[in-house]
């Protein structure tokens, strides 16, 4: 977009050019018909013509300079737009990296509660099993002493 506004403003600058020459050679033209020698009519009907074609071609070039405007106009919106698009883009993935990396940490801080809930199991089965064992063992002494 960069270079297609690039483009419009050099095509843009030479339309004006070429405008501003077209203007020149109208007003040299209609200053050689004053120095030519001739009759008042032929000079006017020569001027006319000279002034209708310069007139057409300042209007075919001013038309041509209208695009180009427009063109470099649209150009630099497009620009806008997509810088925009990039940074709304550039927001989305942000806020989707931040969310994947919340959860991730959450899922971490569940893995590390259920390991501590899977550790406090562990310690109370052993716990269980040695005051079993322990009942167990008094009641063997105490059918023994028996």
């Amino acid at each position: 977009t960069t270079a297609a506004a690039t483009a419009a403003q050099k095509e843009s600058a030479m339309a004006r050019g070429a405008l501003l020459a077209a203007e020149s050679r109208a007003t040299a033209l209609e200053e050689a018909l004053r120095d030519v020698g001739g009759t008042a009519a032929a000079r006017a009907k020569h001027a006319s013509i000279l002034q209708a074609d310069a007139m057409s071609q300042i209007e075919s070039l001013s038309a041509k300079l209208s695009q180009y405007e427009r063109d470099l106009q649209e150009s630099r919106q497009a620009e806008v737009a997509a810088r925009e698009a990039a940074k709304a883009a550039a927001a989305a993935l942000d806020a989707q990296q931040r969310r994947a990396k919340e959860d991730l940490e959450e899922r971490g801080r569940r893995h590390e509660d259920a390991l501590s809930a899977c550790r406090d199991a562990e310690r109370s089965a052993a716990e269980s099993m040695a005051a079993r064992r322990l009942a167990e063992a008094a009641a063997a002494a105490a059918a023994a002493a028996a």
